[in-house]
């Protein structure tokens, strides 16, 4: 059990990575508003996605993609380097805890030739990130990003019309909370929960009523505790919630953490059995895309999987 409970101690403690070291790569390239999407080389970290982006002239720094994060955010040390000063505060919202965090105004955020402005970003400690910072939901709002996990790719593009399924791929339609995507057509061992994507989650989290209502005899598999990008800590238990079903995509043996996070306090999914579906699962997948914009997910299996 010692081993176990060190290895999810791993999984799930993302403030254990130190500071991160931006890539040495090219300078972004000037904005062409005539590029309609663009594919960019990812990297991975404690089992989390990151991208290198430009902040207006300067970078190239190494940002988490997070589509469970309602904002952008910057490390103290980034914002310090350009110079950035606030005069102002906003709430921001983790897995352990929430905080008020100073926030600065970015003159662009960089994503290869993308270019996203009048970004207000909050000012988090690089140590907690584990990254120089985070593209949060008001980043992607009007994109839709392909995540491809065999080839390590993130593509970015303008969200222009509905996605269409292709071969071993299923799509399905989302509703929209605070900015947040909300799927309600998916299943744990046959009972209906909701489910938000969180790329920047190494581990599924499920809520509260998830334990009481459909598992209170389920045993624990191991007691940990989990610290999220804020610095701040939570005690959780894993359990096995067993078959986890997303339309017609099956996943046997789902390991997932349960925590009274402030995240589902905000989605209003306290009284409802919901996930927040991380990395563990995400990662199973050949390639996921989100489109902001047109509320839909896209999931596409390996051929042997399909």
């Amino acid at each position: 059990m010692k081993a176990l409970v060190h290895t999810i101690c791993l999984i799930l403690g993302v403030s254990l990575a130190g500071p991160a070291v931006a890539q040495e790569v090219a300078p972004p390239v000037p904005y062409d508003d005539e590029i309609a999407e663009e594919t960019l080389a990812a990297q991975e970290r404690d089992d989390r996605i990151m991208l290198t982006v430009g902040i207006g002239e300067h970078g190239p720094f190494s940002f988490l993609v997070d589509t469970g994060s309602e904002w952008t955010v910057i490390s103290g040390r980034v914002a310090r380097q350009l110079g950035l000063v606030s005069n102002r505060e906003k709430k921001v919202i983790s897995i352990a805890g929430e905080t008020s965090a100073q926030s600065v105004q970015l003159e662009d955020l960089v994503l290869g030739k993308t270019r996203i402005s009048d970004l207000d970003a909050a000012v988090i400690n690089e140590w907690d990130i584990g990254a120089a910072g985070i593209i949060g939901i008001d980043s992607l709002r009007d994109q839709r990003i392909t995540m491809d996990f065999d080839r390590n790719e993130i593509t970015v593009a303008p969200s222009k019309g509905m996605m269409r399924a292709g071969q071993n791929e299923i799509i399905v339609r989302a509703h929209k909370k605070d900015k947040r995507l909300i799927v309600r057509r998916a299943y744990l061992d046959g009972r209906s929960i909701d489910i938000v994507i969180d790329t920047g989650a190494s581990f599924t989290v499920g809520n509260r009523a998830l334990r009481d209502r459909y598992y209170p005899n389920r045993p624990t598999v191991a007691r940990t505790r989990i610290t999220d990008v804020l610095g701040n800590e939570r005690q959780v238990d894993i359990i096995n919630a067993g078959k986890l079903e997303i339309d017609r995509v099956v996943i046997d043996d789902s390991l997932i953490a349960i925590a009274d996070t402030t995240v589902f306090e905000e989605l209003g999914l306290t009284e409802r059995p919901a996930i927040l579906l991380g990395m563990n699962h995400l990662s199973l997948f050949k390639r996921i895309a989100v489109d902001f914009r047109r509320r839909q997910i896209s999931f596409e299996l390996d051929e042997e999987q399909g």
